[in-house]
């Protein structure tokens, strides 16, 4: 059963909302995701259908909704707060459809006036006759296909007030102790709840139930005649649920970014856990260790499998419904960008309805669907817009993955012990100081410090060096002292003129200028003039139109192998010895009083 089509006047922000999901041609639903600041109704929205959806369940299950009288109480409370500032009524209208099958759900509060009624609700017949005053909610459709749609696939709705209590928490401090339900299923009794606040403990016992249907069947073991043949009868798939259950090695290789997949791991008598596996190893010896964004993945699309019949079921084949209220809550730029895409993506025929702050995620959206393959419905207008709007921030997950990549290749070369360090912003910048070292006699330099750069090379040439890479590292060990672990000193380009600075075994400076060098910036500013032969010069076209021309480029790289490494004149380096002083004073003390 899918949500076809809806009609919302009057609630919270919303005037006048028509929602329309889309759907492929093949038939199956495409993603619609509702965005807006804050206050702009996606809550609210979303509370509706969900509302809806709660409502057609209780007319054939009994728990689907507490009991009230004759009745049962609402979900979504009408009227009051949730009307709209100075109107005096609010309606929704909602239709669902399973294969031929229409389902309706009207909600209204107050009497609403024949000419605040729009042409559109026609398509809500037989309920759009609208007499009356007072709250009501009213239910068309075959309830004797209700048990068949709730019991064989996946119907949730996950609000903003969902938790999950960590492993190490001591619930009988907490005001919330969920109690698990265990009563075994009846026909009239609704064994997935539609409401979803907390399910993590209870996914826990069912995964662990499917680790064990993983194990070859009872009557496999009883026809064995001999070790062997139980082992070719493993390995020739006669165990219970295997082949579909891997989808849940899926969802969990997905959410971590690498294939695993889960294990039982037994412990003491009371002590079962599941665990993750990678390869022949375990990664994660219990999944309470996932973090808060990855649990709450988990608790999500671990529920829809779950409530879809998984492992009976392959993913690709569950069917439902499923609301989620801020899907990017506790998500790492990361997992909304590419886990959380990726996963909506391996339940084609589930209807996912969400609501969402993060651009990433829409931008993720965008590269696993395809800009047609899902809708974005901006609130409370009700326009449908493009992930287009959102493209500045593709810059900004790009910069953040290369701002993590720096870090970590920072850690790896600074934190690590070792001799002293010299890090520098370009990439010739340490085969100068080194050639210098060992031609103007500061053997102690040449074999006890190490010279680098602060960039990486890459197939696109030098990439990651420069001042503001230098001041990015400066910060983080800075922010970072725990990776202050050997001496380390930021040696800066003459021009920058950076100010000297000290913090334990961090030290900045820059390399003394030489006004009337022919080269003013960089390290070769540290050269003679005569060094720099036409040679080492090539014409590159710079400009545009009149302006346009070529203007003679220094092949750096080629210059310094030619005066570090062919020509080797003790003379072209004298300007570098106050560098090497200062290099020598501050990371190799002892030797210079020795």
């Amino acid at each position: 059963m899918y949500f076809s089509s809806g009609l919302i006047l009057n609630s919270g922000p919303i005037a006048s909302l028509q929602l329309t999901p889309s759907f492929t041609d093949d038939g199956l639903p495409k993603p619609l995701v509702l965005v807006g600041t804050n206050g702009s109704g996606k809550t609210g929205a979303l509370s509706t259908i969900a509302d809806a959806l709660a409502e057609i369940a209780a007319q054939y299950f009994i728990n689907a909704l507490p009991a009230h009288g004759a009745g049962h109480k609402y979900f979504r409370m009408l009227g009051g707060r949730s009307l709209r500032i100075n109107q005096s009524f609010e309606l929704s209208a909602l239709k669902f459809v399973h294969g031929n099958t229409d389902f309706l759900i009207r909600a209204k509060s107050g009497s609403v006036p024949s000419d605040a009624i729009p042409r559109s609700f026609t398509q809500f017949d037989p309920l759009a006759g609208l007499a009356g005053g007072g709250s009501e909610k009213v239910f068309s459709g075959d309830t004797g296909k209700l048990h068949e749609i709730f019991a064989g696939g996946a119907y949730a709705f996950f609000p903003s007030s969902r938790y999950e209590i960590p492993h190490w928490a001591n619930t009988q401090v907490l005001e919330r102790n969920p109690e698990w339900d265990f009563t075994p299923s009846v026909s009239d009794r609704l064994e997935n709840p539609i409401i979803v606040e907390s399910s993590f403990q209870e996914l826990k016992s069912w995964l662990l139930d499917v680790v064990s249907a993983r194990t070859i069947d009872f009557h496999h073991v009883l026809a064995a005649t001999d070790l062997d043949l139980l082992k070719r009868s493993y390995r020739g798939g006669h165990y219970i649920n295997v082949s579909n259950s891997l989808g849940l090695d899926e969802i969990f290789s997905t959410i971590l970014g690498r294939r695993v997949r889960i294990a039982r791991l037994m412990g003491g008598s009371k002590d079962r856990r599941v665990c993750i596996a990678e390869g022949n190893e375990i990664v994660l010896n219990s999944i309470d260790h996932l973090s808060a964004g990855q649990s709450s993945l988990l608790s999500i699309f671990g529920t829809v499998a779950r409530y879809g019949n998984v492992p009976r079921l392959p993913l690709d084949q569950l069917q439902g419904l499923v609301l989620v209220d801020e899907i990017d809550d506790h998500l790492h730029a990361d997992l909304q960008h590419d886990a959380l895409p990726k996963l909506m993506k391996l339940f084609p025929r589930i209807q996912f309805i969400v609501s969402s702050h993060a651009p990433l995620f829409l931008l993720g959206m965008q590269k696993a669907f395809g800009e047609d393959g899902f809708s974005i419905v901006d609130l409370p207008s009700g326009l449908t817009i493009g992930p287009e709007r959102f493209s500045e921030f593709e810059s900004s997950l790009s910069y953040f993955r290369a701002t993590l990549s720096f870090e970590n290749l920072l850690q790896a070369r600074i934190g690590a012990a070792g001799p002293p360090l010299v890090l520098t912003e370009g990439q010739t910048d340490p085969t100068y100081l080194k050639a210098a070292s060992e031609l103007l006699g500061f053997a102690d330099l040449t074999t006890g410090v190490e010279f680098d750069w602060v960039g990486a090379p890459d197939v696109r040439g030098a990439q990651g060096g420069g001042k503001s890479h230098l001041d990015d590292a400066v910060k983080f060990l800075v922010n970072n002292p725990q990776f202050q672990i050997r001496k380390v000193l930021f040696l800066y380009d003459p021009e920058t003129r950076k100010s000297s600075f000290d913090s334990g075994n961090l030290h900045v400076r820059t390399l003394t200028q030489i006004p009337t060098a022919k080269r003013k910036n960089g390290i070769e500013n540290l050269l003679p003039d005569h060094v720099f032969e036409p040679r080492f010069f090539q014409n590159t076209v710079m400009g545009k139109g009149d302006d346009k021309g070529p203007v003679p480029m220094l092949q750096k790289t080629q210059l310094a192998e030619y005066l570090c490494n062919a020509k080797r004149d003790p003379a072209d380096f004298s300007a570098f010895r106050d560098a090497l002083e200062v290099i020598r004073e501050l990371l190799l003390p002892v030797q210079q009083e020795a």
